[in-house]
C-alpha cells in the first residue's frame, strides 16, 4: 500500500474518533447545554463539516486502494 494511503487511513482514524467524541459532547453533556445558542450552533455545523471530510476521506481511500483487504 502507497504510503499516502497509509497516512489517510490513519488520519480517517484519528478523525473518526475526534467525531464521536464530539457528537457525545453535543448528544449528552451538561456543559454543551450551558453554551450560547451561537456556540451550540458552530459546534453543529464543525461535526457536520468533519463527518463530510470524513466520508470524502473514505472515498479517496477506497479508490486508492486501501480497502482491499478488508
Amino acid at each position: 500500500m502507497q504510503d499516502f494511503v497509509e497516512r489517510m487511513i490513519e488520519e480517517s482514524r484519528q478523525l473518526n474518533e475526534r467525531i464521536e467524541k464530539l457528537g457525545l459532547f453535543i448528544n449528552s453533556n451538561t456543559k454543551f447545554q450551558a453554551l450560547d445558542e451561537k456556540n451550540k450552533q458552530l459546534l453543529r455545523e464543525q461535526y457536520k463539516a468533519m463527518t463530510a471530510y470524513a466520508n470524502i476521506l473514505h472515498e479517496r481511500i477506497k479508490i486508492n486502494g486501501g480497502y482491499e483487504n478488508g
